[in-house]
């Protein structure tokens, strides 16, 4: 769902002098159905209910890690990871240690793919503040050119 001009301006107005603010507070401003933020969220508590515990379960997945020992050297990594090979917007995890080389090229691509986007986000919110360090965001966008070049290659 689009977030409106309206939503926007609602979020800006629950900042306080120093720009901060909670999530909490913007559940409070959304509870009423005036508020412009009224239609983001599910107010059926059941539903909710169902959609925070799908919420924790993928928390949950996430932070499993996976121990693996090579030769006396240990290296940890989470032992789910979203399976590459589910359409956009549904849901599956798979395990690492049970993966197949094709799958593990897509799951590399997935990674790296995410790279990229916290590159761009890093490089965007350079560039919105203003607060540029000389020479860093040309850097940045170099690097994550290339990181985008190894995704696109695999």
């Amino acid at each position: 769902m689009k977030v409106t001009k309206e939503a926007v301006e609602a979020i800006k107005a629950l900042e306080d002098s120093r720009g901060r603010l909670t999530h909490e507070d913007v559940v409070s401003a959304a509870r009423s159905e005036s508020s412009p933020l009224h239609g983001y969220f599910n107010w059926n508590d059941t539903e909710a209910a169902h959609q925070h515990r799908l919420e924790q379960a993928r928390d949950l997945i996430k932070r499993v890690k996976l121990v693996v020992v090579v030769e006396e050297k240990m290296y940890r990594a989470v032992s789910y990871v979203r399976d590459p090979r589910k359409e956009v917007g549904s849901a599956g995890y798979v395990s690492v240690v049970k993966i197949n080389k094709q799958t593990a090229v897509g799951v590399m691509r997935q990674e790296l793919r995410g790279i990229v986007a916290d590159m761009d986000r890093a490089i965007n919110l350079a560039r919105a503040k203003r607060k540029e360090v000389p020479g860093l965001t040309k850097k940045i966008a170099k690097l994550r050119n290339q990181v985008a070049a190894l995704a696109d290659s695999l």
